[in-house]
């Protein structure tokens, strides 16, 4: 899509200047009304996306001295010809970001992830709102939603009678009078959505110095200045997390039937532990400023964060490390990231502290020699799977890893583009250049089979179709496109041989349609015909197709 000649030119001159370090990178978006008509003084809200992030860490609990990068929320309003100018504070990065507008006149929309530099216009529509059965309760709402590039967006905390929402799903935390209540809701450009506080509830009672969070939202605490939290109806099936004493327990959703009373949390097996069970920490040299201690342990391949604690004066102790492939982790302002498994340092060995590293710059390429923005990278320091970092290129092609240690693997896996890694046994001051290849390609259309078993299309249904690699090689290890019936689809970034399986689901008069198959780098052009799952109409369907061929 061509972006209009005015906000192209924003866009142009944006990146121009932003390389020559004339301006603040600046994110341009112009909004506009339902008639086409520019909106000026629209309130704008961005989310800033981290250049890097440290996958083992997702979801740990905010530290602003922990040295990962954390989201800035930028504020802008639009100027008399509609235009908002999203700009970090100075010396503050920006390199993506996404939000949402609105106006006081009740319009709004969710703003689509885009690139420092980048312009989007913006058409508003009008506001749904969210309210309870009444209209009379006041209540505080946190709201998420997945865009639909895939990014998760949390919005700002809202309160009142009524909360304003522009259309879109949503996943929403609600306290009331009545306590919290989580659910999905759907909200309707200028419609109303209600909530429901009704249900059973339960008080849960934490220990002294405990938070409680929605497992993997860490900045939402649910209870109150008592310590304690009074949680409703789907509330109850939420998968819940504590923290007490830099110790995160497992998510635990909070079992039936309702107790009377207040109900003592965590369970028995949350966050407490004797002081026998600690061991004493051993460090090899003192700790930067700022440092902080991280347990990890891998869950259905995939870490998660069992503990959090600062690197003070006085080292502290550890408990005993949990059960399977567990590690420590160290991370400190402007330093690259350590890691060692938990069990060596249980056993006695001293902890590494994080070094100053080297700032792990890359810029990359397509084929045709241009800029390629928005690549996934990974590093992977030697043997140390918990200090891996990820980082995404900007709309110049430039990824930044922040500081990091050789030797380790710069690895390309992004599904646009051919696997690759690169041995690096230093890391190279001046940064690289890398040219990226598209590799080899899967293409092919879908479709529905009707009783005669040829393909047809549907309009209106959509399809998700899935490319997976039998071998777990590929990375990221499946790959997923959208679209409509009888439309087509190409896989790029595979290898010049092997064979993958192909998934295709859709909805269809109610029923849920479906197809797979295996196919080989370098054959023909995939058709996937979508059949029934109801083994009764698939069986009738074919048993149909049969007599008409002996009819015939």
């Amino acid at each position: 899509m061509r972006l209009p000649r005015r906000l192209a030119t924003l866009a142009a001159t944006a990146l121009a200047a932003a390389s020559a370090a004339q301006t603040p990178p600046t994110v341009y978006v112009e909004v506009r009304d339902p008639s086409n008509q520019r909106v000026a003084g629209a309130e704008g809200w961005l989310l800033t996306e981290p250049r890097w992030r440290l996958p083992a860490l997702d979801g740990a609990p905010a530290s602003p001295s922990a040295g990962l990068p954390r989201p800035l929320a930028l504020r802008a309003t639009s100027d008399a010809n509609g235009t908002l100018r999203f700009r970090a504070p100075d010396g503050e990065p920006l390199f993506a970001g996404a939000g949402m507008v609105r106006t006081a006149e009740g319009l709004g929309a969710l703003l689509p992830r885009r690139f420092a530099g980048g312009a989007v216009r913006l058409m508003l529509q009008p506001l749904g709102a969210v309210t309870t059965a009444t209209g009379s309760e006041p209540f505080t709402l946190w709201a998420r939603t997945r865009l639909a590039d895939g990014t998760v967006l949390p919005l700002p905390p809202q309160s009142g009678r009524e909360v304003r929402l522009p259309a879109g799903d949503y996943e929403v935390w609600a306290h009331g009078e009545e306590g919290w209540i989580w659910s999905r809701v759907q909200v309707a450009a200028g419609s109303r959505t209600t909530l429901n506080f009704l249900g059973e509830g339960q008080r849960l009672q934490l220990p002294p110095r405990a938070a409680l969070f929605p497992a993997g939202r860490p900045e939402l605490t649910l209870q109150d200045e008592q310590g304690a939290a009074l949680l409703r109806a789907t509330a109850l099936a939420a998968p819940l997390v504590v923290l007490q004493d830099g110790r995160l327990s497992p998510p635990h959703q909070v079992p039936g039937p309702i107790a009377p009373g207040v109900r003592p949390w965590p369970p028995r097996d949350g966050v407490a532990a004797d002081a026998g069970d600690e061991l004493p920490l051993r460090m090899a040299g003192p700790a930067p400023a700022g440092a902080v201690l991280f347990g990890v342990v891998v869950v259905d391949d995939a870490f998660r964060v069992t503990l959090a604690l600062p690197l003070d004066d006085a080292a502290p102790r550890l408990p005993e490390p949990p059960e399977g492939d567990a590690w420590l982790v160290v991370v400190a302002p402007d330093a690259a990231p350590v890691a060692a498994p938990w069990s060596t340092i249980a056993a006695g060995a001293a902890l590494a502290m994080p070094g100053r590293g080297v700032p792990l710059r890359v810029t990359a390429r397509d084929d045709s020699g241009r800029a390629a923005p928005d690549v996934a990278f990974e590093f992977l320091p030697a043997g140390l799977a918990p200090a891996r970092k990820t980082a995404r290129s900007d709309a110049l092609g430039r990824a930044d890893f922040g500081p990091v240690s050789a030797p380790g693997v710069l690895r390309v896996s992004d599904p646009r583009f051919r696997n690759a890694e690169l041995a690096l046994d230093r890391v190279p001051a001046e940064g690289m250049t890398l040219d990226l290849d598209v590799g080899a390609t899967c293409s092919g259309v879908v479709r529905f089979v009707d009783h005669r078993g040829e393909g047809t299309e549907a309009d209106g249904d959509t399809v998700v179709l899935t490319l997976r690699d039998p071998r777990g090689e590929l990375r990221p290890a499946s790959r997923t496109a959208v679209l409509a019936p009888g439309g087509t689809f190409t896989f790029a970034g595979l290898p010049d041989h092997g064979s993958y399986r192909l998934f295709a689901a859709a909805q269809r008069d109610g029923r849920r349609w479906s197809a797979e198959a295996t196919v080989a780098i370098g054959g023909d052009d995939v058709e996937l015909l979508l059949e029934h799952e109801d083994p009764d109409l698939r069986r009738e369907m074919r048993e149909r197709l049969r007599r008409e061929q002996t009819d015939r």
